[in-house]
């Protein structure tokens, strides 16, 4: 299409009008300069004058620059600078239209990740564990997990490192951190988890590249890990103590017989669904295991009785809910006053050996281990993530090899009955 060009006032400038569109009460004008530019040969090196023309933009347009529209006196001005530029020879200042628009765009670019950076290093810890890790986490870990990483968070992280920026978090601040938890006589298997989330927040920022790196906490030599004693129960103490529990709460009593009869945790058993419950195969499946893997044991005959005598639900609905109808998301208080009602607790002072709920996942283990199971398959039944985790039912199972070859010292120290029979002469 033929284009009317129209010269200005300006030296230099001129536009040409668009057929339809308007801009204001005057019809839109696409705005040009032309200026001449002193380039070089590349073949001879001689230096010539060249004339350049560049479109400037429709005077419906903004500048990118400062956001002003189009004028014909706004563009005179950048028509000014182009020519100051080529005729003084200035280095840093564009000679064209086109490098003046590139070197905006640079600069607007360099700005933007100059904020970005800022940004980046302003965000603190306890922002990015409210806002970025727990929200990103929660769905693939277990309730029980979540509560105890928000625990750990609220009473020991945030007050330390919760308004540190990531980038700022140093080895001394965790030091700091560990001492005032050993102050407060925390346990070292505590102290461990609250430095594990600390590094599980540092790697997915890591990944997010809002940090690089290794995580501070590589540096913090943490208190050594004792060794877990575990409580087990005796039969005549489980019986006695479901006995009770029975007497004081039947939900209480089915959620605690399932975890004795199947090693289940107390969050597998409460997230139990009626589909999970499969009564033709006589199987249970637990489901968002600690582990992260579902979870399919067979049941015993008690746990086969418990649920012919229990009214089935939807398949989509729980088995154990509370008082709502929702997810039960803590132990009932009556488990701990049952227990020390019956004086399982009685005269122990240490943690490591009081019985919790949690004692009766250690108890089926046990159990099993004295039935003659080996720990490969128990391992599988209760859904250990390692093998060393198992091992430390090990201590069961040599008791037991002590209490087998005692049978057979004992069978060998029995007195030989000699037979007494015919005396047969043999011939020469």
């Amino acid at each position: 299409m033929d284009r009317k060009w129209i010269k200005t006032k300006f030296k230099g400038l001129r536009y040409y009008e668009h057929a339809t569109r308007k801009h204001g009460a005057k019809k839109d004008r696409y705005l040009a300069i032309r200026y001449q530019v002193t380039v070089t040969d590349p073949e001879t090196g001689e230096k010539k004058k060249i004339r350049k023309e560049e479109g400037i933009g429709w005077t419906s347009q903004r500048d990118p620059e400062d956001g002003k529209y189009w004028t014909e006196e706004k563009a005179a001005l950048v028509l000014e600078g182009l020519k100051g530029a080529a005729k003084h020879g200035k280095k840093k200042a564009p000679t064209r239209l086109g490098e003046k628009r590139e070197l905006e765009q640079r600069r607007r670019e360099e700005e933007k990740a100059e904020r970005e950076r800022i940004e980046k290093e302003a965000v603190t810890f306890g922002d990015y564990f409210e806002n970025t890790y727990l929200p990103d986490t929660e769905p693939l870990k277990t309730w029980g997990a979540v509560q105890a990483e928000q625990s750990l968070f609220k009473t020991w992280i945030q007050p330390a490192i919760g308004d540190i920026p990531l980038t700022k978090i140093s080895q001394m601040d965790l030091e700091r951190l560990k001492k005032t938890m050993m102050t407060a006589e925390k346990s070292a298997r505590t102290i461990h988890y609250a430095f594990s989330v600390i590094s599980q927040v540092w790697a997915m920022a890591r990944a997010g590249r809002l940090v690089s790196g290794p995580s501070p906490t590589r540096d913090v030599s943490l208190p050594k890990l004792q060794n877990e004693r575990i409580r087990f129960l005796s039969h005549e103490e489980a019986a006695l103590l479901l006995e009770k529990l029975k007497a004081k709460s039947v939900k209480l009593y089915r959620i605690s017989f399932l975890s004795l009869n199947t090693g289940g945790r107390f969050s597998e058993i409460t997230g139990l669904i009626w589909r999970d419950v499969n009564m033709g195969a006589g199987t249970i499946t637990f489901r968002n295991t600690k582990s992260g893997k579902d979870r399919t044991i067979f049941m015993t005959k008690g746990v086969r009785d418990m649920f012919k005598g229990m009214p089935r639900g939807a398949e989509d609905g729980l088995i154990f809910r509370d008082k709502g109808g929702g997810r039960i998301k803590s132990l009932s208080a009556s488990f701990e006053r049952v227990v020390n009602d019956i004086g399982l607790n009685d005269g122990v002072e240490d943690p490591r050996y009081k019985f919790t709920f949690h004692g009766l996942r250690h108890s089926a283990a046990s159990f099993l281990v004295a039935a003659g199971v080996d720990l490969f398959r128990i391992r599988e039944i209760l859904g250990h993530a390692s093998f060393r985790m198992t091992q430390r039912y090990s201590h069961v199972s040599r008791e037991n090899l002590k209490e087998a070859m005692k049978g057979l010292e004992d069978q060998l120290k029995k007195p030989v009955k000699k037979k007494e029979g015919k005396v047969v002469k043999l011939q020469k």
